[in-house]
């Protein structure tokens, strides 16, 4: 049986990997849409922005697989006849998508839903993580086991009442 053909198979590959980053990308920019003001909200929520700082902290774990994939294909491109310019346009990729791991990001709490990286989340699908880190707040999606972290980031005074809010969204779904 013969293998496929290794341009093939790469270009499958950077064609998901775009689709996936170009995504992001614009779920990011249309977060500021979806969160305009920052501050308490009218519908008694609140929304905050990150800085590249906080995000950075917000996801050390998910830049340091980036840059493992983004090195591991150069070991195999030799042995497999992937193209050099292949495994360089995945690296770019992977790089714009790192950039928009770390740009400031815009977050809101109400009453239903979570805001977060441009997504709408329903309080009923997250629960509280574990263990907590002090420059973060950590979510977990149910369900989903340890694979879906969902960590926050932002200023001590946006996280302190981020905290507060999302404490009381848990303990009202308890009752």
């Amino acid at each position: 049986m013969a293998l496929p053909d290794s341009v093939s198979v790469g270009l499958v590959i950077i064609a998901l990997v775009a689709t996936v980053v170009l995504y992001d990308l614009w779920r990011i920019w249309s977060s500021h849409s979806e969160v305009p003001n920052l501050g308490r909200l009218d519908n008694g929520g609140f929304a905050w922005a990150s800085g590249a700082e906080h995000e950075l902290t917000r996801d050390v774990p998910g830049l340091m697989t980036m840059a493992a994939m983004m090195v591991l294909p150069w070991f195999f491109a030799d042995q497999s006849g992937t193209p050099n310019w292949l495994v360089l346009t995945f690296d770019v990729l992977l790089a714009l998508h790192i950039i928009g791991m770390l740009v400031p990001k815009r977050h809101a709490i109400t009453s239903t839903h979570l805001h977060v990286d441009g997504h709408s989340i329903p309080w009923a699908s997250l629960q509280p993580a574990k263990r907590q880190k002090k420059a973060r707040i950590v979510l977990q999606r149910k369900g989903w086991w340890v694979l879906a972290p969902l960590a926050l980031a932002g200023n001590p005074a946006d996280l302190t009442e981020a905290s507060r809010r999302i404490a009381e969204i848990f303990l009202s779904e308890e009752e």
